[in-house]
């Protein structure tokens, strides 16, 4: 993940096919509980609200799937997200969440 923010901070960005792309990956991530995989695309840059090719959210999926861990992360990063220009940086959810 350190290598993506590096990446991030000098000027590395997703190209618009990868982020037309994002949502699927994001909801198969989520499907597959793959935290760290959702946090180097969110940390990538992308819109962890995109949805999938059928519709859904990441969100959305880990509910269907049951994952309560990736229902925090998802949720904690929509609800703590720091913005400065088009990076989007999370931390650590307030109360430790």
């Amino acid at each position: 993940m350190e290598v993506v923010k590096l990446l991030r901070r000098t000027g590395a960005h997703l190209t618009q096919d990868e982020r037309e792309e994002a949502g699927s990956e994001l909801c198969r991530l989520a499907a597959c509980e793959d935290l760290e995989g959702l946090e180097i695309w969110q940390q990538a840059g992308a819109d962890i609200h995109s949805t999938g090719y059928d519709g859904r959210t990441p969100l959305e999926v880990a509910m269907a799937v049951g994952s309560e861990r990736i229902v925090k992360f998802l949720r904690c990063a929509s609800q703590c997200n720091a913005q400065s220009g088009e990076f989007i940086e999370f931390t650590a959810c307030p109360g430790g969440n």
